[in-house]
């Protein structure tokens, strides 16, 4: 029993230190120009006049790696922002400030911002745009 236990916490502490040292090694990656680097926007039809309250912004870069507060979406600053199930960053913009530089029938939209090391990135979308009761 006591050999079991040993061996237990063994195993536990192994698996931490591993765990931490993954850890470690993603919060030190850099984005390099070679990094695939992708949006995708949400709604994929901005309606001129609509109700709707968010423009959200998915992307494939961790949450952890981006300085926040320098996130722009065609020059609108970032309402806010929170990760994803896998822990990317997802960004959401006021839909009202991207209904002001949008125009029919398609924009593209280009989230622009840069990681904590200091690393510039951005990525872009097309949506379609209409106005309201249009189709």
């Amino acid at each position: 029993m006591k050999r079991s236990i040993v061996t237990i916490s063994i195993l536990c502490l192994v698996c931490g230190t591993l765990v931490a040292a993954a850890s470690q090694q993603q919060r030190n990656q850099r984005l390099t120009a070679t990094d695939t680097f992708s949006i995708t926007i949400s709604p994929k039809t901005i309606i001129i006049g609509s109700e709707t309250e968010w423009v959200t912004v998915h992307t494939n870069i961790a949450l952890s790696r981006v300085d926040c507060s320098t996130l722009t979406l065609n020059g609108i600053t970032v309402a806010w922002t929170k990760s994803d199930a896998k822990g990317n960053l997802v960004a959401k913009f006021d839909y009202d400030e991207v209904e002001k530089i949008v125009s029919p029938p398609q924009t593209m939209l280009t989230l622009k911002g840069v990681t904590k090391d200091g690393t510039p990135f951005e990525g872009s979308d097309v949506v379609a745009v209409r106005e309201i009761g249009q189709k």
